[in-house]
């Protein structure tokens, strides 16, 4: 599963996973993303966008009461980052 590491996994697949995220790095220039436009580039449904913006370490900028943004690079940081916690390690 894309995003996830499991214990017979090689490093090579955490190379894979980086790759992926370079190329979905092409389809936007924008620093700054909508929840949408975050849940288009993660391959997500919106719902699950939001959900992931109420987690504890998601990195989601709350602009007042209502708007929210999500940074590009903190996004493929956490991406990266959380691919060997939800794995199993």
């Amino acid at each position: 599963m894309e995003g996830k590491r499991f214990k017979d996994e090689s490093p090579s697949k955490h190379l894979l996973i980086k790759h992926n995220i370079g190329e979905r790095k092409m389809q936007t220039d924008k620093e700054i993303l909508s929840v949408p436009e975050a849940a288009k580039y993660l391959g997500i449904s919106k719902n699950g966008a939001y959900e992931l913006c109420r987690s504890k370490n998601f990195p989601v900028l709350r602009i007042g009461k209502k708007t929210l943004k999500i940074s590009r690079k903190e996004l493929e940081k956490w991406v990266i980052d959380n691919s060997y916690k939800n794995g199993g390690q």
